[in-house]
């Protein structure tokens, strides 16, 4: 799961050691799995077999496609879909455990060094994506090298965004519970992210998650519109004031409309793409099955990122078992709220189509088995201990 987010420390040459990894887990896992499948979990591998099988299609005539198609896409779904209800649950926490202390030491060298502090550290390049600026490394830290107005806070991992997206989702499944400093420390690497699309997505899903945990749908209703509408004015008011700040700059500022692309801050993709994409993807057979990864790659390079990308690169059937095997997800839960990270997750994706990452693909299967039981207060209790 941490792989997907793309720490420092597996950016060049490691892909041996993530494969390694995977067998481990699989040797492991193995002996404890039972020989007759139900049948919720038998349809579930078979959504991800037509899934995985439509976005890998046209890159599977190389080798290491096909062994990371077996082994990181099907067989290593196959065996989070075949965890029971309390080992989905362990995940979660461990994860989440995990992830915060990580992100707890890196927002300890964060302050350490927007207070100017000496720290030692390295330069180093993501060789995977050379539209990336090289980075210093302070090891529990990583910087971009070059002049900003100001750093934004991307722990150990690739960017601020991913890491806002990550914490925003992970707040959902842990139902926003600020007492467990574990989840505390995921709200404070959302607001130090500096994200505009993972404030979003933290609004979105307190909004989502407050009302369809609630009988009093009504009061509920009202409390999140004097939230949202208290929100927006203080925000407006900062801005005016204070126009030169960090948050005014690199949030607020991002939402000034343009006319030839809407809000500033919708620039996932560049005009070459928009171009391709409205004139010419959509008219041809491509449109199917899309492009493929090294087709886009010596097409596009890098830079640009949305639901438009995933369906150039993996074509409209792919997102239609993606979203067959997502919604196949939260029908056997049947959960309000699971519904509502559904549509968090839909938000997402509109930007950074990621709901492939292990990341985001394990925590939401995995999540079902804690939302369905928020009414159950002893499972409940259990979790939030």
């Amino acid at each position: 799961m941490l792989y997907s987010m793309k720490p420092w420390f597996f950016w060049n040459g490691t892909t041996a050691i993530l494969y390694a990894l995977i067998l481990l887990f699989i040797s492991v896992r193995l002996p404890f799995i039972k020989k007759t499948l139900k049948r919720k979990q038998f349809i579930l591998c078979c959504l991800c077999l037509l899934m995985y099988s439509s976005v890998d299609l046209l890159d599977l005539v190389h080798p290491v496609f096909i062994i990371q198609y077996l082994f990181r896409n099907l067989l290593l779904v196959f065996f989070v879909i075949l965890f029971s209800n309390d080992e989905k649950r362990n995940l979660v926490r461990i994860f989440t455990k995990v992830y915060s202390v990580i992100l707890f030491v890196s927002i300890i060298a964060y302050i350490f060094y927007l207070l100017d502090i000496s720290i030692p550290y390295t330069i180093m390049r993501y060789e995977y994506n050379t539209g990336y600026p090289s980075f210093k490394n302070y090891i529990f830290l990583i910087i971009r090298n070059e002049t900003e107005f100001f750093s934004r806070f991307q722990s150990i991992f690739l960017e601020p965004g991913h890491v806002g997206m990550i914490s925003s989702l992970l707040l959902y499944v842990n139902q926003y519970n600020l007492k467990r400093i574990s989840v505390f420390i995921l709200f404070i690497s959302v607001l130090i992210s500096f994200s505009l699309a993972a404030y979003v997505l933290l609004i979105l899903g307190m909004i989502l998650y407050y009302l369809l945990k609630s009988k009093h749908y009504f009061r509920r209703v009202f409390r999140v519109s004097f939230f949202l509408c208290s929100a927006v004015v203080i925000s407006v008011i900062f801005y005016v004031n204070n126009p030169d700040s960090v948050y005014s700059k690199l949030v607020v500022a991002r939402l000034d409309y343009d006319e030839e692309r809407g809000i500033s801050g919708n620039n996932r993709t560049n005009s070459q793409f928009d171009y391709y994409y409205d004139k010419a993807f959509l008219q041809k057979n491509d449109a199917f099955l899309g492009i493929g990864d090294e087709e886009f790659v010596r097409r596009f390079g890098s830079g640009n990122s949305s639901y438009k990308t995933f369906i150039v690169q993996n074509g409209i059937i792919s997102l239609f078992f993606l979203f067959a095997f997502y919604c196949m997800l939260v029908y056997y839960c049947l959960s309000p709220v699971y519904v509502g990270l559904l549509i968090l997750y839909a938000a997402s994706f509109l930007q950074r189509p990621y709901a492939l990452w292990e990341i985001e693909l394990f925590l939401f299967m995995s999540a079902g088995s804690i939302l369905k039981y928020k009414y159950n207060d002893k499972l409940f209790d259990y979790y939030s201990t």
